[in-house]
């Protein structure tokens, strides 16, 4: 089974997520152990390393920006546990800055539990390098305003050109995308809230 990770699906493990670190550790013991191949157009592995560190900001400015601070009704005063609580809120507060400042010099090193998972999945991977001519067909299928991708914007067309140009036309090649870029306005109609 050939098997195929969006950018944004890479990156979400780099922000807030309901995904789990374990799933992707399971997906490359799938991939070592050659029952998936997974495919790595060299346009999606530039995405995750030219967008991995605004993911982490984000998600460190969200985290840091969490209110932690308890404000309690006026007929909490003078219990001996709102001071508790209160103290308990401030010493939180301290821990979850503590916890950013770790996760933001280990994210300097690339030590991310994340960076190490997704590093795997990427030596794993069979690397799919867009030629000249994919380019070219990329920026046609843009300039035609053919799916994939965004208006404007040509990473998807030149992953979509690429997975073209190396996936034979009997293989089955599956999809996981955390946007509708690569699925059909079908599947994303009503209801369906999933993607490919």
């Amino acid at each position: 089974m050939l098997l195929f990770l969006d950018a944004n699906t890479y990156l979400s493990f780099y922000h807030y997520t309901k995904d789990d670190l374990e799933g992707l550790g399971q997906l490359a013991v799938l991939a070592q152990n050659q029952h998936i191949v997974l495919v790595l157009p060299d346009q999606t592995a530039d995405e995750v390393s030219r967008n991995r560190e605004a993911k982490i900001k984000d998600a460190l400015t969200q985290f840091k920006r969490a209110d932690l601070s308890l404000e309690l009704p006026r007929i909490a005063t003078g219990y001996s546990k709102s001071n508790e609580l209160r103290d308990q809120s401030r010493k939180s507060a301290r821990i979850r800055d503590e916890l950013i400042d770790s996760i933001r010099k280990d994210a300097m090193k690339g030590e991310l539990a994340a960076d190490r998972l997704i590093k795997r999945l990427f030596e794993l991977a069979k690397l799919l390098r867009a030629t000249p001519d994919d380019w070219v067909r990329a920026k046609d299928r843009m300039l035609r305003g053919n799916p994939p991708g965004k208006p404007g914007s040509h990473g998807d067309a030149i992953v979509w050109e690429t997975l073209l140009a190396h996936v034979k036309d009997s293989t089955p090649l599956h999809f996981v995308s955390r946007d509708g870029d690569f699925a059909s306005v079908l599947d994303l109609y009503g209801d369906r809230k999933s993607v490919v």
